[in-house]
């Protein structure tokens, strides 16, 4: 009797918490949200509406950049793309590409996003941007109904390091023979 009991409550528990079971999934809802926010990240960008792209990130968001500025808080992450729309981001043309969304819990979820930049801005030495692309990782969390990033980094995505990925290039890690 005790045996069948525990069972029953092992089997509850894995139906009443699906984090148990370590299955989790989102909503239609929620993943189009999700998405949504994530695509207007460049959007907000290239329109320079700094009320817009302030609005998708959560009060206590984080960002660290591509060459590892950490800025803590909303205001400063705001702040700090604010001072690079008049130089790296300033001719716009930036878009989302590839995207992965994992939930982690019902209200938190990591997304995986590649950007598409076409390059054009100014780099701190004067030059200008070449086109390349980007992946970022953001962690979204859900409060009060909607989904808001608590922390973004972005890395640029180095097309000649890519032939060397073992798991997606190169398999053996090796540099290609001549």
């Amino acid at each position: 009797m005790k045996r069948h009991c525990f069972q029953i409550g092992v089997i509850l528990a894995g139906l009443l918490c699906p984090s148990f079971l370590g299955a989790q999934s989102l909503s239609k809802t929620d993943e189009a949200a999700i998405r949504a926010v994530v695509t207007a990240v460049p959007e907000a960008l290239d329109r320079k509406d700094m009320k817009m792209y302030a609005d998708l990130f959560a009060d206590d968001a984080d960002w660290v950049n591509v060459v590892g500025m950490h800025w803590r808080g909303k205001a400063a992450v705001v702040k700090a793309h604010q001072a690079y729309l008049k130089t790296v981001f300033r001719d716009g043309g930036m878009s989302t590409g590839e995207m992965s969304i994992r939930p982690v819990t019902s209200d938190v979820a990591i997304v995986v996003v590649t950007e598409i930049n076409r390059g054009g801005g100014i780099l701190p030495d004067g030059s200008r941007a070449p086109p390349g692309s980007g992946r970022l990782t953001y962690v979204l969390v859900k409060r009060g109904g909607v989904w808001k990033i608590t922390h973004g980094h972005n890395t640029t995505i180095d097309p000649n390091a890519q032939r060397f990925d073992p798991v997606n290039g190169n398999r053996t890690g090796e540099a290609p023979k001549p």
